[in-house]
Parts: structure tokens; C-alpha cells; sequence
């Protein structure tokens, strides 16, 4: 029996905060990250520093929840599936426990239980709604913010407590993952979401996501499995004395939608061979290894 052979794997965080054997460790810097910097945008960089993101099928993701998510997104898409592996790696930990599916649990959980949690017709609690997942409920002041971004007044935003508390992050495949989705359907009921409302519901459902990065993955993951895109997540930002503001609203769509034309142009300016004819296949395994250096695709 041939063993399975393990795909590449990213580890964003420093060598310090995470080890995972065989593993190519490239930091998402993020540490300074301020309220007028984009965190877009700096993903969008790190992702296209990578050379070509398509080769690892299992991440790490950084410990900042509003910069695992699109990181997620971003590298699931690149792959032209949600094939892709995230690691579970515990609070206060530098090892991985273990990995999950992002496409099994997106698919075969979050995606099949939404026709039933959400037939019930309903309307929205308010022309905004935050699924807010941290532990701390956003403060007037976060909230005016929030409305100016927005472009609404303050008590035009409902918000849905979601909070998982303590996660057991080793168990997200198994019944903590359960735990967590049951509350995001749990969320989405109370904030009046339901599939006759679902296009609405897109635009106006915001996240505020929980504390710890492959925490926030996940319950945004099971977010995108309901609502059938990613959400539009917060990002609060510290100015100092632990004043947290809020930054940006993260359109994860639509940095989706940047992956596939990063994608597609990068397809469409790749060097190729064509080979064709009854070629000998000592010269095809010479080519093909000439190729991977000279990254040169060879279709047959």
C-alpha cells in the first residue's frame, strides 16, 4: 500500500509560537497593526508573496481573528476548492493537535444543516445585525463607529451575543465543532436570518468574531456555510490603554473574488510546453523536472 504523502504545509505565526515538522514558516506580520492600515491589503501582500499559495494544503493561521479569516478564505479559493487543512492549535500551545477539513465542515456540516435551522421564514431584527461572538459586548462608542461605517445611526445595529466561551480547540471536529455551529444557527435565528431573507441577510449580518484565530476560522466558517458567502467581519483596533477601536469592515467576498483573478492571471501568464506525439518517457521525466525548476507547466 503507497502511504499518502503529506501535503505542504504554512505555518503563519513565528518559529516561537508554532512548530510543525517539515513546515515552511512564513509570518504574517501583524503585531503593529493600526487603525489606518489596511488589513486587506496585507494579507492581499502576504498572500501574493508566497509565490504560489496553491501548493499548501495545510495552514496554521495567525493567532488575530480578523486576519485568519481572510487569510482562510483566501488560500481555500486559491486552491480552486475548500480542500484545505487548518490546524488546531490549542491556546498557549507552540504544537498542533491536530487538523480539520475546512471543505468537510463547511459541506457536510454547516452547509446541509442551514435548509433546516433557516426555513423558517423571518425578518431581520434591524436594518443591521452583529453576530457578536467576543466576550465583550461593543461599547456606545464602538458602536457609533460602527454606524458611520456604516452609514446608519447607532440603534439602527442589533446585536446577537454568540460568545463559545472556553473552546476546546482539539475537538472542533468533533462535538465542540457541533457545539459552535448549533450556537451560529443559534445567532442567525434570533437575528431574524432565514433562506427567504438570505441575499438581504448577506449584506447586512456583520461578525464580530471570537478572540483566537482558528476559533474565529471556524465559526466564520460555519458563517460562509449558512449564509453561502464569507461574512463581513469587524476589525477592532488598540490605540492605547487597551482602548479598542473599530478599524475596518472586512469585505471577505470580495478579497475571495481578488484570489480569483489573482488566480486567473497568474494561469493566464504562466509558461507552457506542449508535448505531443509518442515521446519517449525518460525525455517526459527529464522535462518534467526541468519544468518544476523553471516553475514551466507541461501539458501533455
Amino acid at each position: 500500500m503507497t502511504a499518502s504523502k503529506t501535503p505542504a504545509t504554512l505555518v503563519t505565526l513565528p518559529v516561537t509560537q508554532c512548530q510543525v515538522e517539515g513546515a515552511d514558516t512564513r509570518e504574517l506580520r501583524i503585531a503593529d497593526l493600526g487603525p489606518s492600515t489596511s488589513l486587506v491589503q496585507l494579507t492581499e501582500e502576504y498572500f501574493a508573496s508566497l509565490g504560489d499559495p496553491r501548493q499548501y494544503g495545510r495552514v496554521v493561521l495567525p493567532a488575530l481573528p480578523s486576519a485568519a479569516i481572510p487569510l482562510m478564505a483566501m488560500m481555500a479559493h486559491a486552491r480552486g476548492s475548500l480542500s484545505l487543512l487548518i490546524g488546531l492549535q490549542p491556546f498557549r500551545s507552540t504544537t498542533v493537535a491536530g487538523w480539520i477539513n475546512i471543505s468537510t465542515e463547511r459541506h457536510d456540516d454547516a452547509r446541509t444543516q442551514r435548509f433546516e435551522a433557516l426555513k423558517e421564514e423571518r425578518a431581520l431584527i434591524a436594518p443591521y445585525v452583529v453576530i457578536d461572538c467576543a466576550p465583550r459586548a461593543l461599547n456606545p462608542d464602538q458602536l457609533n463607529q460602527l454606524a458611520e461605517k456604516l452609514g446608519c445611526q447607532a440603534g439602527d445595529i442589533g446585536i446577537v451575543k454568540a460568545d463559545p466561551g472556553q473552546v476546546k480547540i482539539d475537538d472542533l471536529g468533533g462535538e465542540e465543532g457541533t457545539r459552535l455551529q448549533n450556537l451560529v444557527y443559534q445567532a442567525l435565528k434570533e437575528a431574524g436570518v432565514s433562506l427567504a431573507n438570505l441575499q438581504e441577510a448577506q449584506q447586512r449580518v456583520i461578525f464580530n468574531a471570537p478572540p483566537l484565530g482558528v476559533v474565529a476560522a471556524y465559526m466564520g466558517l460555519v458563517l460562509y456555510g449558512a449564509m453561502e458567502v464569507w461574512p463581513k467581519t469587524l476589525r477592532l483596533a488598540n490605540v492605547g490603554n487597551n482602548v479598542f477601536v473599530v478599524a475596518e469592515i472586512l469585505d471577505i467576498q470580495s478579497t475571495r473574488q481578488w484570489v480569483d483573478t489573482w488566480v486567473a492571471e497568474r494561469e493566464a501568464s504562466k509558461p507552457r510546453v506542449i508535448v505531443a506525439g509518442d515521446v519517449p518517457e525518460e525525455f517526459r521525466e527529464e522535462l518534467a523536472i526541468l519544468a518544476r525548476q523553471h516553475n514551466v507547466e507541461v501539458r501533455a
